[in-house]
């Protein structure tokens, strides 16, 4: 290494051979993702666009069947938004399940994986 280059170094400049970065990261936001695992878009559990009572019933009953659903109430009556959200919660309470607010109209609900 030359003179300047550990003038350089020693004031915090990069030296003369750089090593480069090779793991891949994706800034969103404030969090900081590694891509490693490929099928992560497969591990995502379905989202469902609720509009009115009716539907939010029916997708409560397929919630028993796949585990977990996100509950999407964005278009849903805002008369009767808090409404549904109450029943729903009461739902996953009843069914022993848990309920995370992920935005302002969208929930994650999972139910307990039974433990044989």
């Amino acid at each position: 290494m030359s003179f300047w280059g550990r003038i350089f170094n020693a004031l915090g400049f990069e030296g003369e051979k750089k090593q480069e970065d090779t793991t891949k990261n994706v800034k969103v936001g404030d969090a900081k993702y590694d891509l490693v695992d490929n099928n992560y878009y497969k591990n995502l559990p379905p989202v469902r666009l609720v509009l009115d009572q009716k539907q939010l019933q029916n997708t409560i009953n397929e919630l028993k069947d796949l585990k977990s659903i996100i509950f999407d109430f964005t278009n849903f009556d805002s008369n009767l938004k808090y409404r549904a959200i109450d029943f729903l919660a009461g739902s996953i309470f009843a069914l022993e399940g848990d309920l995370k607010m992920l935005e302002t109209d969208k929930f994650l609900c999972r139910l307990e994986l039974e433990e044989e």
